[in-house]
């Protein structure tokens, strides 16, 4: 089911965009149209977080079926890092298509946090009853890129309304270090701690977005018709959104893999300022919430292997980013 709403939103989001181009610059030809590009570097600043959680139902190879409570555990990996941020919109007419790519520039987003609930079962743990909880040092390695086509479907003086789509992808691939553990002994409820050093636990997760949006954009102009300040917000909403994820439990010879579905919005918020001509300096907010589930199939190495089984798991990111950017219009 994952695979299938990937690829097909992948594929309708690039035939809509090719369509949209194609288009676009074969009306501006036949109709001697205008085209402006413009380009920005910038630097970013994401913060938020990643995380997922598993239980429900448990479907073992070599057991019955179990149901469990959900959650009875949650990683919470960070991604408060500063990206490099490159940037690119053409225009023609009421047509413009544009794209972004970012790479992380720092790699320390934080600790990661696990925590485990009712781990022992009643009489000695409740559904609530925090039984592990450990932190791990992070190193992230990232990659994202966006790529949209918007036509505008009404003007007024100085303000545009627009609709478009386009196509998010996230890659975040991290590597736990250094954990520190506290886990409480169910007999006398003192907590044990462990400390182990070196590589852990590595995770990587991908977001596929198709996504549709609405937006309007305000332009100021100065006493000699230029345009001086530009504002525009959006708001996207993704109803076919897949995550794909590896979770390597190193220590413990046990790898998690899910393909999920689920549904994403993003708002977005820019504004520009001309300070010469042709250069341009923006400050620019994005908000992203994406929501998936689906199952996740976790397998043993050795003698463990008995214990290979499918468990429920749902995928939540939420992101704040906010970009400084200098740019040409060209």
């Amino acid at each position: 089911m994952g695979a299938t709403c990937k690829g097909l939103g992948i594929t309708v989001t690039i035939i809509a965009l090719i369509i949209g181009f194609s288009s676009a610059s074969a009306l501006a030809g036949e109709n001697g149209m205008q085209t402006s590009f413009d380009m920005a570097v910038g630097a970013s600043y994401l913060s938020g977080s990643t995380d997922y959680q598993i239980g429900g139902k448990v479907v073992w190879d070599n057991y019955p079926l179990e149901k469990i409570q959900f959650p009875i555990s949650e990683l919470d990996w960070p991604l408060d890092t500063f990206w490099l941020t490159l940037r690119g919109d053409v225009k023609f007419d009421r047509w413009r298509i544009g794209g972004k790519l970012q790479k992380n520039l720092t790699d320390d987003p934080g600790d990661m946090v696990d925590r485990d609930w009712g781990v022992y079962g009643y009489p000695f743990s409740w559904r609530d009853t925090l039984d592990i909880y450990s932190e791990t040092d992070t190193e992230l390695d990232g990659w994202i890129f966006d790529i949209y086509s918007d036509f505008t479907f009404y003007r007024v003086p100085q303000w545009d309304f627009f609709a478009g789509l386009g196509l998010t992808y996230q890659s975040f691939d991290f590597e736990g270090r250094n954990t520190k553990q506290w886990a409480r002994n169910p007999i006398n409820s003192v907590r044990d701690y462990v400390y182990v050093d070196g590589n852990t636990i590595d995770y990587e997760v991908t977001y596929t977005i198709p996504y549709m949006r609405l937006g309007t954009n305000f332009t100021y102009k100065d006493k000699m018709g230029t345009d001086r300040f530009f504002m525009e917000g959006s708001f996207a909403y993704s109803p076919i959104v897949n995550a794909e994820d590896e979770d390597n439990h190193l220590l413990r010879g046990k790898t998690n893999k899910s393909d999920t579905d689920g549904d994403a919005f993003i708002w977005t918020f820019k504004s520009r300022y001309n300070f010469w001509p042709h250069w341009f300096l923006g400050l620019n907010f994005d908000y992203t919430k994406i929501d998936t589930d689906g199952t996740s199939r976790a397998t043993f190495t050795g003698p463990d292997a008995i214990y290979n089984h499918d468990i429920g798991i749902e995928l939540h990111s939420t992101q704040t980013q906010a970009t400084f950017e200098v740019g040409y219009d060209f």
